[in-house]
């Protein structure tokens, strides 16, 4: 038994809507209320719940993991959570302890974002209302930098509500407002962005002409850009994006089509493709192109579907997962169109015949689910370590979880939708995880642990909630263990007659002022559910129930009544032993008490005379022993002792012994304290409480009362502590709690409403030092004795493990293991013989045992090193390995004759961008270009002219090129430019090899350049084909992108000049990038120089990563198998230091320096 402070959640605060998140080690975590509640879905459930302050949790995000973990930056639980106070906290979930904390003044939060970067995530993006951005660095809690993003000679000043970050662009930050998109290109992690922003506004026009974006006779504004659609399949609506800084009388006509930004729910990022975003509408999601800022591609809701909630865009394949507001799923597939490919080709096609919008099919679509009565969607995520677990949390608590067939996804056709949900591929539910109905509860705790019981004890607790229902929780790991339906009304009290036993009763509050009520009362048995009635012959209208008060032999109950005398029950044959006349006084506090006299009773007498009986001297015996003392009941009786308080304060004494009940001793009147509300009895000490506060310790073997004022609320109920001589007292107030030790009559530790605590609505002793806390958030709490936090570290808890999971061990051993697991090549158990530390052994023992059989073999079957690496990148959920060894993998096989003994490559998807080979990213590239050349239209700005421009020139087809010169507008301005331009470029293709031309246009170009025209002269120089001088032009203009993308389309691979320019641009990130030191790795990777990738991990400190970079080069034929000097140093030095120096010298054999 391992109980430890925790916090069981419940129902959801409304404000709690959306906080949530789905982290790459598979644990979800949302705002449940004011705590933080996370769960392990494999293992269906709670893994940890946290809290600090009282106010409801509005946002929750896990730091990500896309970064490379040694020792130095381990694998960790780091979440950052804010609540609706504007308090933002940093979380260690495995320590449930609090980082930092991170507060601007009063200002309430819109939204928040960890800011992307190749290092451990350190710095948070806070979006505080209206319009103020701020970094915050989470490791110190210093505040970076913070900007006011105020436009100028705004009517209204713009609230944003949402931020989002390119993927591909860390610089590029987008923010959502109510009627605009604001978008930022200098974010920096270093420097203060300069407050400078760009804002765009939706468009909605209608237009029948399908090839032109504006009605004739439009004219542009000089302060903004319209741009609109030309696609009429796109959807009815045109839409265009307005870009403008500040409002004009002659602005307002032509924002008359705006689409307001109100109704819009979500803005993302497409995950897969650069420059894409999706705006999602109830109805319709759009896509637009940020370079030429059109709609290139639009989803629309099926019209028997209910509206869009949220949207996640997967970045494993090309897809995206809709949830809707009727709680169903839709997953959405690419639908791949080679037709503008084609129509380039084509000679006799014009582009305008062809559709290039982005279109997705509807390939899954989940059944409707109905929701209870004032139950609502809270949350919505999405697994991303495999983009197939769907989760949806209500607001009653209830977390249901949908799983995707991965194999079938990718094979899937397109659904035709009749009604909603009706299609052939559904998408199973794959679980259900229950929350206890919401509060009020009344709960009570299961029979204490004794000495005879402790090796089956399970401290269960029940409770008692409005609608009826009776939840049993287990508090070693706060799940539900049963819940069953036993009353039509809210249950009032719990009492347990065993431990599989449980007594119950409840009535329904009258709502005509009557004072009588129907009393419910079950006895309910746990294992099975089987209910049966109790006091089932009362049939008629009575006072309410106050409570029920059971012996501690479990012999006899008493049924207290607001306004009617008490009933004793005899528990053995469930019958009534006496109910008390009317005259008797109302009694205010009952307590039985743990002394009983246990006396043999003579064979045949069944029953004893009440007047006869005469009184004897009670005999203690202690309560622990009372299971034994009544063993055979037939043979002995039980003499029990009870006292009670009336409402004159008189303190009765009775006992109770077969069916016989008789008054002991009367003790007069305390006149200096007030009516008691509750009493409990514990050994030689009484004590009480009364509706002042004040608590009354009476010793009986001494005689002596002491008084002690708490100044506080009422006291509503009072419990011993378990255990013998264990004197510690749980007093609830009306508002908080105080625990005291009544030996030394000293208050221990106190909690207060509001101040520390929640409300709490009762209370009971979880064990002999622990308290659990119903509170009136739906949440019961588990508490230490200092009653200061209710949740504990994951390393005090007791957790099956039944997977490995890196974050439970210490970052030194985590890193050892994964790589050991990777340069591994046998028995795993001889791998654990190598390890001379034997504290050491025995942790990885311990962990390998985790391991699935399964795994197991097939990792010792498989005997390439990239796909062990890539199989321990998978075991060990690391996004950032997996994407490495995935691009190292493909490469591989690209640049090696030899396959290493590794299973084939797949291609690589379109979001590794730069990093693609050359014919792929032409491919994307040409694709890309024909859409933005069929979107643009005359009324296109020259920018987005000259973008087309460039790329068909970059894609050598200067024939296209020529034409869109040619189509320039004779009214334009750079009409007669643009005719001289095309001219040029068709006279140096059909010219190419003319010396004196060439020298000519390269001068040209030159003196462009250093004027700072740098796209033309770029331009002049690839109609020359001097491409590579083009490409260090622009890396000398720090258009890092602009000269990969052109090396890519123009030079050869495997060339000198290629290479020589991705090396450029991976020293430049190596030296100069703040966040992607380690991708300058990768850009060597992807021209196939392993060696000098090698060196640069060595360099950033990889050790391990660089050697089994080394192995697999070696398995692969690619290097000559010769390391450096300082990398083998290196890496004996720090194999030596785990205690493997066997693995050390297995190097010094094998590998050449």
């Amino acid at each position: 038994m391992n109980l430890v402070s925790r916090i069981i959640p419940g129902a959801l605060n409304n404000a709690n809507k959306d906080a949530i998140d789905w982290n790459y080690h598979g644990l979800i975590a949302y705002g449940c209320q004011s705590s933080i509640v996370v769960l392990d879905p494999q293992a269906f459930r709670v893994l940890q719940c946290m809290e600090k302050y009282h106010e409801p949790i509005v946002k929750v995000k896990w730091a990500p993991d896309n970064y490379y973990h040694n020792i130095d930056d381990a694998y960790n639980l780091k979440l950052a959570s804010a609540d609706s106070a504007g308090n933002i906290l940093i979380w260690d979930v495995y320590k449930s302890s609090i980082q930092s904390e991170l507060r601007d003044g009063n200002k309430s939060i819109a939204d928040m974002l960890w800011y992307s970067t190749d290092n451990n995530p350190q710095l948070l993006l806070v979006v505080y209302s209206p319009n103020i951005v701020t970094l915050w660095n989470t490791q110190t809690g210093a505040k970076i930098w913070r900007v006011v993003y105020d436009q100028e000679r705004q009517r209204e000043t713009e609230s944003y509500l949402q931020i989002i970050q390119d993927p591909f662009n860390h610089q590029r930050v987008i923010l959502l407002g109510q009627s605009s998109l604001t978008f930022i290109e200098d974010f920096s992690s270093v420097n203060t962005p300069s407050g400078q922003s760009r804002r765009f506004y939706i468009s909605n026009t209608n237009n029948n002409n399908n090839n032109k974006a504006t009605p004739h006779g439009y004219k542009r504004s000089a302060s903004m850009n319209s741009i609109s659609s030309t696609s009429s399949q796109l959807t009815t609506r045109l839409k265009a994006i307005i870009e403008g800084t500040e409002h004009t009388k002659q602005d307002d006509q032509l924002l008359s089509t705006i689409v307001s930004l109100n109704d819009c729910i979500q803005v993302l990022f497409h995950p897969i493709h650069r420059h894409l975003i999706l705006i999602v509408y109830p109805r319709e999601i759009l896509m637009f192109d940020l370079q030429i800022l059109q709609t290139v591609g639009t989803i629309l809701c099926e019209k028997n579907s209910a509206a869009f909630y949220k949207v996640y865009g997967c970045s494993r394949r090309d897809a995206f997962i809709c949830f809707h507001e009727s709680g169903t799923i839709s997953v959405r597939n690419r639908h791949l169109e080679n037709s503008s490919i084609a129509a380039l080709q084509s000679p006799n096609t014009a582009l305008t015949d062809f559709v290039v919008d982005i279109t997705y099919d509807l390939v899954y679509y989940s059944d409707p689910f109905r929701l209870s009565k004032n139950t609502r969607i809270c949350s919505f995520c999405v697994s991303p370590k495999n983009e197939t677990v769907i989760s949806v949390i209500s607001t009653d608590g209830k977390v249901l979880f949908w799983n995707i067939d991965e194999k079938e996804l990718s094979t899937s056709a397109t659904v035709e939708m009749n009604n909603e949900g009706s299609n052939g591929n559904h998408i199973p539910l794959g679980g259900v995880m229950f929350a206890s109905p919401p509060a009020p509860y009344t709960i009570q705790m299961c029979p204490p642990m004794t000495a005879k019981n402790w090796k089956d004890w399970t401290p269960l607790l029940a409770v008692g909630c409005h609608n009826g229902d009776i939840v049993i929780f287990d508090l070693n790991d706060g799940s539900i263990q049963r819940q069953l339906a036993v009353h039509s009304c809210p249950v009032r009290g719990i009492a347990w007659l065993s431990t599989q036993i449980i007594l119950s009763w409840g009535y329904q509050a009258p709502s005509d002022g009557r004072t009588t009520v129907r009393n419910e009362i079950f006895m309910t048995h746990i294992s099975s559910g089987r209910q049966e009635p109790f006091r089932s012959e009362i049939n008629h209208d009575e006072s309410p129930i106050e409570s029920f008060k059971v012996s501690h032999t479990k012999n006899y109950l008493i049924i207290l009544f607001r306004d009617q005398p008490f009933e004793l029950w005899d528990l053995k044959s469930f019958t009534l032993i006496r109910r008390l006349p009317k005259k008797c006084p109302k009694i205010l506090a009952l307590d039985w008490s743990p002394n009983v006299l246990v006396m043999k009773k003579p064979l045949g007498e069944t029953k004893v005379n009440s007047s006869t009986e005469s009184e004897q001297e009670l005999h203690r015996v202690n309560s622990a022993e009372v299971e034994t003392s009544y063993v055979d009941f037939d043979k002995k009786s039980s003499r029990e002792n009870f006292i009670f308080t009336d409402e004159y304060n008189l303190l009765y004494h009775f006992y109770v012994e077969g069916r016989t009940i008789k008054e002991v001793a009367t003790v007069p009147p305390d006149h200096s304290s007030s009516a008691a509300t509750d009493l409990v009895l514990k050994g030689d000490y009484l004590l009480s409480g009364d509706v002042d506060g004040i608590l009354q310790i009476f010793n009986i073997k001494l005689k002596q009362n002491k008084s002690f004022n708490t100044r506080r609320s009422p006291i509503r109920k009072l419990r011993f502590a378990p255990g013998k001589g264990n004197f510690r007292a749980f007093v609830l107030f009306n508002d908080g709690v105080d625990i005291w030790d009544i030996r030394d009559r000293d208050r221990i530790s106190t909690l207060k409403f509001p101040k520390d605590t929640i409300q709490v609505t009762d209370g009971e002793w979880a064990s002999s030092d622990k308290v659990v806390l119903a509170c009136s958030d739906h949440c019961i709490r588990v508490y230490e004795m200092n009653l200061v936090d209710s949740s504990s570290s994951l390393e005090f808890q007791t957790i099956e493990q039944k997977t490995l999971l890196p974050y439970f061990i210490l970052a030194r051993n985590a890193n050892l293991l994964k790589h050991l697991l990777c340069i591994n090549n046998g028995s795993l158990d001889e791998l654990v013989k190598k390890c001379e530390d034997t504290n050491l052994n025995g942790l990885l023992e311990k962990e390998l045992s985790k391991l699935d059989q399964r795994f197991k073999d097939s990792l010792v079957k498989t005997n390439s090193t990239i796909d062990r690496c890539l199989l321990i990148a998978n075991l060990f959920n690391d996004p950032w390995e997996q994407r490495f060894w995935h691009l190292t993998k493909y490469y591989l096989h690209q640049y090696s004759s030899s396959n290493g003994n590794s299973s084939d490559s797949t291609s690589l998807l379109p979001s590794y961008d730069l990093l693609l080979d050359s014919k792929t990213f032409e491919q994307l590239h040409l694709e890309r270009t024909v859409r933005r050349d069929i979107k643009c239209t005359s009324t296109s700005s020259p920018t987005v002219l000259s973008q087309c421009i460039d790329s068909y020139i970059a894609l050598k087809q200067s024939d296209r090129a020529v034409q869109l010169l040619l189509d320039t507008d004779p009214n334009d301005d750079a009409y007669a430019f643009n005719c001289i331009k095309a001219c040029l470029i068709s006279t140096m293709q059909k010219q190419p090899n003319e010396s004196s031309k060439n020298t000519v246009t390269k001068l040209v170009a030159t003196n462009l350049i250093a004027n700072g025209k740098v796209n033309e002269g770029v331009q002049l120089l690839c109609t020359i084909d001097l491409c590579v001088e083009a490409c260090r032009y622009l890396q000398d203009h720090n258009q890092w992108e602009d000269s990969i993308c052109l090396a890519k389309l123009r030079l050869k691979p495997n060339s000198t000049e290629y290479i020589d320019i991705l090396k450029r641009w991976s020293e430049h990130l190596r030296l100069h990038s703040q966040t992607s030191k380690l991708t300058s790795a990768l850009v060597l990777i992807s021209c196939g120089q392993f060696r000098r990738a090698i060196e640069v991990l060595h360099n950033q400190g990889a050790i391990e990563l660089a050697i089994r970079l080394f192995e697999c080069c070696k398995q692969f034929g690619i290097d000559d198998g010769t390391m450096g000097q300082k990398l083998f140093d290196d890496y004996v030095e720090l194999m030596q230091s785990f205690g493997f120096m066997s693995i050390a010298n297995d190097y010094r054999t094998t590998v050449v320096v």
